[in-house]
């Protein structure tokens, strides 16, 4: 009838386009369920088109990779791909006005990075040349060889990100592979950087005109940060995809929270202190030239908001990097007492495993690939410890982590957060539970968060 069969339609039209493929059988979904589609991909293309409106490139980079979370069709995300101009850009500098003096071009992929770093921790070689007396030599920082060197540095960059963006276009799996691959594009960019950065710090330290202050590991810290964010999804996804046994997590929350949460916190706290100090220098020089705007930039540093941009971050990853330590330890304890099936010594080999795991590290040289010998010699020494010591500090670290993200909840409205708090109250009071009483089983449960699991008592 009408309702049943779309007037006009024929299913079988286009069989014979086909490719020739093992016969399969394809199911045509109802009226209902084809309405139910159609108006979630308007809702999805309706996301996709505010992304034109977004400024900058880092934020940018949290839209592409929180709509690709939400597990969108193939079709939204290629839309998403599409809009994004930058992407289809040559890597060139583009002027900022039309030839016929026009409204500005729409920046080009190289200066939205150039913008992006600048704005992560305020390079002095990126910064406007400081006033310099008449008669003395200008910074050799903003030289026309270091304009170029720049220009090329960044033209170089397009690769690697404009790939983290098209990566993102993938399903959840294949993302993973994508990153493995990333990882060995961002390790040359890594390199030049090093490079860069050396002969930077040698032009502010010694060249004429030089300010005498160190220019060092600038650009480094801006690609480390975004290597190290890679890193964790790499690492995290293992978990939404089901790729680890339950006998592997203890290695895999070890390599986070001794490795790359710290790592990443470190980085952090660079950039951090650093563009805190920038932006206290500028108020500064505000009030110097007039006092018009003293009460407020008085008023803008209050209660530190502006002196600490990155606060809020770094203890998000605190957080997580203190949950890893309580899963760690409390997945050591539940192994010695049997809670957790281990693949038979005969047909095992952990160092194959821990290699397989994190191999797509190994081509990076920040940082370095944390061997097997030093997580075995950590893990020996974890399992000296008593059973009732391992629970009690797996639940202080989750008391920690619980206390941090309430913290951050204040400034921060977040469902993820709130279901992190969640996990963490339930997770500490199961292995303070399992301190007093360590006979009872447990069970694991990935219904709030897809990497952070529930403990649950059986």
């Amino acid at each position: 009838g009408e309702e049943g069969r779309v007037r006009g339609f024929e299913p079988l039209a286009n069989q014979r386009l086909l490719p020739p493929t093992f016969p399969r059988y394809t199911e045509i979904v109802s009226r209902e369920e084809a309405v139910r589609y159609m108006e979630q991909l308007v809702v999805r293309l309706n996301t996709v088109t505010t992304v034109t409106t977004i400024p900058s490139f880092h934020t940018t980079l949290d839209f592409f990779q929180s709509f690709s979370a939400t597990s969108p069709c193939v079709l939204s995300r290629s839309v998403l791909q599409l809009l994004y101009t930058p992407l289809h850009t040559p890597p060139t500098r583009q002027p900022t006005v039309s030839i016929a003096a026009g409204p500005p071009l729409p920046p080009g992929f190289p200066e939205l990075l150039r913008d992006s770093c600048k704005s992560f921790m305020a390079p002095p070689c990126l910064l406007l040349s400081p006033r310099t007396s008449p008669g003395l030599p200008p910074s050799p920082l903003h030289t026309l060889q270091v304009r170029l060197c720049l220009d090329t540095f960044f033209s170089q960059c397009c690769r690697p990100f404009g790939l983290l963006l098209q990566a993102t276009g993938h399903n959840r799996a294949r993302q993973r592979d994508k990153i493995s691959q990333l990882l060995e594009e961002f390790s040359t960019v890594q390199e030049e950087a090093d490079r860069l950065d050396n002969m930077l710090n040698t032009l502010s330290l010694s060249g004429d005109g030089a300010s005498g202050k160190p220019h060092s590991l600038f650009l480094g810290t801006w690609l480390l940060y975004h290597v190290l964010k890679l890193m964790v999804r790499y690492t995290l996804s293992g978990f939404e995809l089901e790729l680890y046994s339950v006998h592997e997590w203890a290695m895999v929350w070890w390599y986070l929270y001794e490795l790359l949460y710290p790592w990443l916190i470190n980085c952090l706290h660079r950039a951090d202190t650093v563009l805190s100090e920038h932006m206290e220098n500028m108020d500064r020089d505000k009030r110097d030239r007039g006092g018009k705007g003293k009460k407020k930039t008085k008023a803008t540093t209050k209660k530190g908001v502006r002196a600490r941009p990155y606060l809020t971050e770094i203890a998000c990853y605190q957080a997580h990097a203190n949950m890893c330590a309580g899963y760690y330890k409390l997945m050591v304890a539940a192994r010695q007492e049997n809670k957790i099936l281990i693949p038979n010594p005969q047909f095992d080999n952990e160092l194959v495993r821990y290699e397989h795991r994190f191999g797509a590290f190994a081509n990076l040289l920040t940082p370095p690939l944390m061997p097997y010998s030093q997580f075995k010699e950590v893990l020996e020494h974890t399992e000296k410890a008593s059973i009732k010591t391992l629970y009690t500090a797996a639940s202080r670290d989750f008391g920690q982590a619980r206390q941090i993200l309430e913290t951050v909840q204040a400034s921060v409205s977040d469902e993820e957060i709130l279901n992190l708090i969640t996990i963490n109250k339930t997770n500490f009071v199961v292995a303070s539970v399992l301190a007093r009483d360590s006979k009872r089983e447990i069970d694991f449960e990935f219904s709030l968060h897809q990497n952070f699991p529930t403990i649950k008592l059986v």
